[in-house]
């Protein structure tokens, strides 16, 4: 019944009505038109379609072919307002068309027949056809037939009422909930005529074992609600009867479920050994379980089966334990590191065929246990991406909205199933292009899983369905891993966020052991390779020298000055080899914010200034003294350019534009701590924990008063940020992180956000917090070492796991 759920959201919410008293009227049961699928049980009527018209799920799928081909079929309801127990049901006529049929007691009939424009007459029973022509009625021993097709009410009038049963599961299960305010039953005898329902196509099932669903609609906090009960004869092969009489015990795995999955299918039992004996009796074949996958069974209550893009994993929740109730060394051939985690490469694949239909027949070749949890994959990188998104947070368990959906669900079930929204989009099966856009449009963020729970008993189960709908106003905000890349030989340098100006998004450049520089898109696919003659030195840097919004990047190594165009071609005479080396990250200038650029080397005790032509700015005449020993930065104060730096002889040099001396600083300083700006001054960290201040425009000196308890310091765009390992203050605000080894945080700055950046190298986490202090929701996220942040249509993060590169939207 994989398929239920969705068809019921996107064709069977027809629904919902206030509550007032009902009669039960089972006889109303036997004209019910043969082969109905769908039946609605409303006292109702009109409220059921108004209910429809409001629905905001219902309007944005009411496009669809199938959809509107129910609303062209049931458009004759309006003509009857009945307030009375009725049935609407769905059938299929001829080869693949809808048809909707009303059975009600009321005396309606006389209003409807006064105004008919036709009439006919089969088997000496008169039939009318209504008055908008779109549909035809009779009455049979005081029941009103009304419906899209004549063809129906013939069927109808031929049938024998005496010993006719419509559906005798349908009749049971009536029995026992129908006459409420409002019911929706559809037959579940598989899912494959839903499937190629939804798809505009038709099967015929009608001599296939069925079971009926029956569902209470509503909406609660959470978003749409379906209540009910589904049965079964368990004697029969039906896959609900494999949950026969099985305890449940509490789902766990949503705490491992990523957010990327596209299907989930969780079952609990708090016996293996009855789970095995429903799976015997169903395939009428003893099971016998040994060695390892018999210790699975005997230490878990709850296997689960996560859809991750084409290939399926399988989890283990495991029971308590104080040591691991296996060796998976000895049952592995190899093992992997990802994260920390050992991944295992099982000597005997775990093959899943003899539980079917339970779980799908796989063979799972890699293992991993993490936590209470040990999941199965064909392939590596599967697993992978369980590990990363566990350690990211983007997991279901961790979602405002599921815990919220919980509270309206059983704590514990048989069979829990979460559908992504992406599944539905991408049905193989449907015909129509046009549905198909129309399924691409649903918001994936408003809605993004369907849900649906069994609790079984003794061949009926308790069903819940939700969807829940996430208000956008308070929407949960998440920090996503987009893409992970395994790169082939070590980083060296990198990674950096490159602009493009293509897709407004930010690209991945990065230095490998050979030298080779690297440019993947944020998918990871590599875009071009450029070998360089030596590693980068600091960071690259992106400008738009031509001035069309087309970026380039630029760089230096310690021999060389880079300029490259967005697909790795050198620009103009670069690179521009320097004698003597690069001793500095080069700097990047562009003094009144017109992409004039001036890009400035550093070679010992030289500066080496260029233009984007690559040619040297011959109106640059620095008089070297001793070695430069910081980058070289611009700061500007109102209309005066500063350029200033540190040299060996702890001197801090303050220059104009041509390289003259512009301030000169008497008093010696250690600049060695870093170099910082703020209101016209340099700021020095001092080794005596204090901050020396110097005026850039006439070099005066003083400290401050309070002797730093935080002694890395870092200042940029209105942004203070002080840190003594785990302990930050972020514009006065204290904020402790766990005990961990932290290195040194960073403050990076797009247009008027600043946020400082902090990597925990212990656990490898990576804290992001505003200008405020707060922690950016969604982290910490996994890294072990370097980071860069960015900004274009998103915020980005990118950070180094050994060869793996991680690219985060936060």
């Amino acid at each position: 019944m994989r398929i239920a759920p969705i068809l019921l959201i996107l064709i069977c919410l027809i629904m919902a009505c206030e509550d007032q008293p009902s009669s039960y009227d089972s006889d109303l049961i036997h004209y019910i038109p043969e082969d109905s699928k769908i039946i609605i049980d409303t006292d109702d009527v009109s409220t059921s379609i108004n209910w429809l018209q409001g629905s905001e799920l219902y309007q944005s799928v009411r496009e669809l072919e199938r959809v509107q081909e129910i609303e062209s079929a049931m458009q004759f309801l309006k003509n009857y307002p009945i307030e009375e127990e009725s049935f609407i049901a769905l059938s299929m006529e001829g080869r693949n068309e809808t048809v909707i049929t009303l059975v009600s007691e009321n005396s309606v009939f006389q209003q409807q027949r006064s105004i008919a424009v036709d009439s006919l007459t089969y088997n000496d029973q008169k039939i009318y056809q209504g008055a908008d022509k779109d549909h035809y009625f009779t009455q049979i021993d005081k029941v009103l037939l009304a419906s899209s097709s004549r063809l129906v009410l013939e069927s109808l009038i031929r049938r024998s009422i005496s010993d006719y049963v419509f559906d005798q599961s349908f009749s049971e299960i009536y029995s026992r909930t129908g006459g409420g305010e409002f019911s929706l039953y559809f037959k579940g005898a598989n899912d494959e005529w839903l499937k190629q329902y939804l798809a505009g196509n038709n099967i015929d099932d009608r001599l296939t074992d069925a079971y009926w669903y029956q569902v209470e609609p509503s909406y609660g906090s959470s978003g749409l609600e379906l209540d009910g009960l589904v049965t079964y004869p368990d004697t029969v092969k039906i896959y609900q009867s494999l949950f026969n009489k099985i305890v449940p015990v509490k789902n766990e795995v949503p705490e491992i479920i990523p957010l990327s999955a596209r299907e989930v299918k969780s079952i609990t039992f708090s016996k293996a050994d009855e789970l095995i004996n429903n799976l015997e009796q169903y395939h009428s074949n003893e099971i016998r379980l040994s060695g390892f996958v018999n210790q699975l069974f005997e230490n878990t209550q709850e296997m689960t089966e996560i859809e991750l893009g084409a290939e399926t994993t399988l989890a283990f929740t495991l029971k308590p334990y104080e040591t691991l109730f296996v060796d998976l060394d000895s049952l592995s051939s190899e093992k992997y590191t990802y994260r920390n985690q050992q991944i295992f490469k099982l000597n005997a694949p775990l093959n899943t065929q003899k539980f079917k239909p339970l779980l799908k027949s796989n063979k799972y070749e890699y293992t991993l246990q993490t936590s209470k949890f040990m999941v199965f994959a064909k392939s590596i990188k599967s697993l992978e991406e369980i590990v990363s998104n566990i350690q990211n947070g983007t997991v279901v368990g961790s979602q405002n909205w599921w815990i919220n959906l919980k509270k309206d669900l059983s704590d514990e079930s048989t069979l829990l199933r979460l559908t992504n929204i992406k599944k539905l989009q991408n049905l193989p099966t449907l015909k129509s292009d046009q549905d198909k856009k129309l399924l691409k449009k649903l918001d994936q963020d408003r809605y993004p899983f369907l849900v649906s729970q069994y609790v079984h008993e003794d061949e009926y189960a308790h069903y819940h369905f939700k969807l829940p709908q996430v208000d956008q106003n308070a929407a949960q905000a998440s920090t996503g891993q987009l893409m992970s890349y395994r790169t082939d030989k070590e980083i060296i340098s990198g990674p950096f966020l490159f602009p493009n100006h293509l897709t407004q998004q930010h690209d991945v450049a990065y230095q490998d052991e050979d030298l080779n520089l690297h440019l993947i898109n944020n998918k990871g696919k590599k875009l071009w390779s450029k070998q360089l003659d030596a590693p980068i030195l600091g960071n690259i840097e992106a400008v738009d020298a031509y001035k069309n919004k087309r970026q380039q990047l630029v760089f230096a190594t310690d021999q060389s000055v880079y300029f490259l165009d967005r697909n790795g071609r050198d620009v103009n005479a670069f690179p521009y080899k320097i004698s003597g080396g690069i001793t500095q990250p080069l700097s990047v200038f562009d003094y009144d914010n017109n992409r004039n650029y001036r890009f400035l080397a550093t070679s010992g005790s030289k500066l080496v200034m260029l233009n984007r032509d690559g040619k040297i700015v011959t109106g640059f005449k620095y008089q070297p003294t001793s070695d430069v020993i910081t980058q070289p930065q611009h700061h500007r104060v109102r209309t005066k350019d500063y350029i200033v730096f540190g040299t060996a002889d702890n001197t801090l040099r303050i220059l104009s534009r041509v390289g003259k001396i512009r301030t000169p600083v008497k008093t010696k300083i250690n600049i060695s701590q870093g170099l910082f700006f703020e209101d016209g001054k340099a700021l020095i960290p001092s080794t005596g924990e204090q901050t020396v201040q110097v005026d850039l425009g006439n070099g005066s000196i003083s400290k401050s008063k309070d002797v730093l308890k935080k002694p890395a310091f870092a200042i940029k765009a209105g942004l203070e940020f002080r840190q003594k390992n785990n302990e930050l203050s972020i514009n006065g605000k204290e904020v402790d992180l766990p005990y961990g080894t932290y290195e040194n945080g960073k403050i990076f700055t797009f247009e008027k956000e600043s946020y400082v950046a902090v990597l925990e190298q212990g656990e490898n986490k990576i804290y992001i917090f505003d200008m405020d202090g707060d922690l950016i929701a969604g982290l910490p996220v996994y890294g072990s070492k370097s980071l860069d942040l960015a900004k274009s249509n998103f915020r980005y993060l990118v950070t180094q796991d050994e060869r793996d590169i991680i690219l985060y939207k936060w």
